[in-house]
C-alpha cells in the first residue's frame, strides 16, 4: 500500500529529514524517489484508525476503514484490500475494541474534547518553500484548528509520563517534526499556532497526557531540521545523494 504523500523527492517531509539526519541521503533517495510504500502492519493500521477515530469521528472512520478478514501484511489481507475499492485498510473485528478503548480514554480529557469541538481539519497537506535554505517542503499535521491557532499531534507511546515522553521526543526526533510543522504553518498559512502533543499509552489503562513544547525543545528541533534541510537542498540541486562517509570509530 503506497503512501502517496510520502512518495517523491520534489518536496521533503519531516520523515525524510529524519532519514537524512540519522542515516544518509542515499537511504532517503532509495525510499522516497521510487515511491515504495511501507508494508502495512497491524500496529500501523491501528495507529491510523485511532487517529481517525479521535480527530475525525466515528462516521468518517467507519467509511474509510473496514473489518479486515486477516492481519495486515498477509496475502489474504492484500487481496481483501484490493477488492475494497477506496478502502484505506481495516482491522480484524477484535482489534477495533482496542481502538475504541484508546479513543474513549482520550475523550475523558475534557480539555481535549473542548479543543476538538471548536472545529478543525485533520491531515491536510500544507506546502511551502523554506525561506532560509530554499528547500521545498510539505507537512501533514494531524489536526489544525479552523483558525489555524492550534496544532495537535497525536502520539501513542509505551510510556506517556513526562520523563518517558521526553525521551521519546529526543529518540524519535519529534522535536524536529514539531518545529517543521510550525514553520510550515507560519509560511503557508500566515499564522503562528500553539503546539500540543496529545499522548496516550498503547496498553491498558491507555493513560493519556497533553504536553506543550518548550522554547528550548523547539530550538533543538529547528537546529536538527535546518541541518537536514541544508543537506537535502544541496543533494536536490546537485542530483547526488551520497551514502556513508569514511571515518574512524
Amino acid at each position: 500500500m503506497t503512501d502517496n504523500y510520502h512518495s517523491g523527492i520534489d518536496r521533503v517531509t519531516s520523515s525524510g529529514l529524519k532519514m537524512i539526519l540519522n542515516q544518509t541521503p542515499a537511504h532517503y533517495y532509495a525510499k522516497y524517489a521510487k515511491a515504495v510504500g511501507d508494508t502495512p502492519t497491524t500496529a500501523r493500521v491501528l495507529g491510523s484508525v485511532i487517529h481517525s477515530l479521535v480527530l475525525e469521528g466515528d462516521d468518517i472512520t467507519l467509511e474509510r476503514y473496514g473489518n479486515a478478514p486477516a492481519n495486515p501484511g498477509t496475502q489474504k489481507y492484500a487481496a481483501w484490500l484490493e477488492e475494497e475499492e477506496g478502502m484505506l485498510g481495516g482491522l480484524k473485528p477484535e482489534d477495533w475494541g482496542k481502538a475504541y478503548d484508546i479513543r474513549d480514554s482520550l475523550y475523558q480529557v475534557k480539555s481535549l474534547r473542548d479543543m476538538l469541538e471548536t472545529g478543525g481539519k485533520a491531515e491536510e497537506v500544507i506546502e511551502w518553500t523554506d525561506p532560509i535554505t530554499g528547500a521545498p517542503c510539505k507537512a501533514k499535521p494531524d489536526w489544525v484548528s479552523n483558525d489555524g491557532k492550534l496544532m495537535i499531534d497525536l502520539k501513542s507511546s509505551r510510556d506517556a509520563s513526562p520523563l518517558g515522553f521526553a525521551k521519546a521526543v529526543r529518540n524519535y526526533d519529534y522535536d524536529l517534526s514539531a518545529a517543521m510543522y510550525l514553520i510550515g504553518a507560519e509560511e503557508a498559512l500566515g499564522v503562528r499556532p500553539r503546539w500540543l502533543w496529545v499522548v496516550v499509552e498503547n496498553t491498558a489503562p491507555y493513560a493519556p497526557a497533553i504536553y506543550e513544547m518548550s522554547p528550548a525543545t523547539r530550538a533543538t528541533g529547528e537546529e536538527k531540521m535546518y541541518q537536514a534541510l541544508e543537506v537535502y537542498e544541496k543533494c536536490r540541486r546537485s542530483g547526488v545523494w551520497p551514502g556513508y562517509e569514511n571515518g574512524v570509530i
